[in-house]
């Protein structure tokens, strides 16, 4: 049996850190997260209308809550883990953004973290399946640990690899220019010569 207070806790501590991430990184509230909270707003209200009355009610429903909020913190993990790993994969799949990443001279650090982020996103797989309904905490923090290693190959990539693409754009931007400033020198002189041969 679960009490209130370790429902607090784990909504605390576990739930809310991982929610407002998964908000900030999307920009939005996923379905699926706010059908879940629902069923755990339902128990909790069952729980409290049978606290005077009914304890053994009151009791079942606060460990429902308590699952449901287990559950639903461990599909946020995942989905913020989902969702660094596809913004990722978005500018890894940009040919440019991926050939001045991977080919800058930090272009170690991406394959390091690359290499690192996938090693945690096996192990939290892995302990998730050794964790199935003995113990679900345990595979929420590995969860937001792999997240957290995705999160820090995006932020590597888009430092690296955008900053190096927008410093080729500008040097290419810089180099148009200047040759086309010479050709239309040139192109004015050879003009201007030919004019002067036919009037003289």
């Amino acid at each position: 049996m679960h009490t209130r207070g370790e429902v607090f806790n784990l909504y605390r501590s576990t739930f809310y850190p991982l929610y407002a991430d998964l908000v900030a990184a999307t920009g939005e509230k996923p379905t699926s997260v706010l059908e879940q909270l629902e069923h755990c707003f339902s128990h909790f209200a069952v729980a409290e209308a049978f606290y005077k009355t009914d304890q053994e009610t009151s009791h079942t429903n606060i460990s429902r809550t308590y699952e449901h909020l287990m559950r639903v913190s461990l599909d946020v993990a995942k989905i913020l883990w989902q969702t660094y790993r596809d913004g990722t994969y978005t500018l890894l799949t940009d040919e440019e953004i991926r050939n001045y990443c991977l080919n800058a001279p930090s272009g170690n650090a991406v394959f390091v973290q690359y290499l690192l982020a996938q090693e945690e996103a096996g192990k939290a797989r892995r302990i998730e399946h050794e964790n199935i309904g003995v113990n679900p905490k345990e595979s929420i923090n590995i969860w937001y640990k792999a997240a957290s290693e995705q999160r820090r190959l995006l932020d590597i990539i888009k430092e690296v690899g955008i900053s190096n693409f927008a410093k080729e754009k500008r040097k290419r931007a810089i180099k148009e220019f200047v040759m086309g400033f010479i050709l239309g020198v040139v192109t004015s002189a050879v003009g201007s010569i030919i004019v002067l041969k036919f009037v003289s």
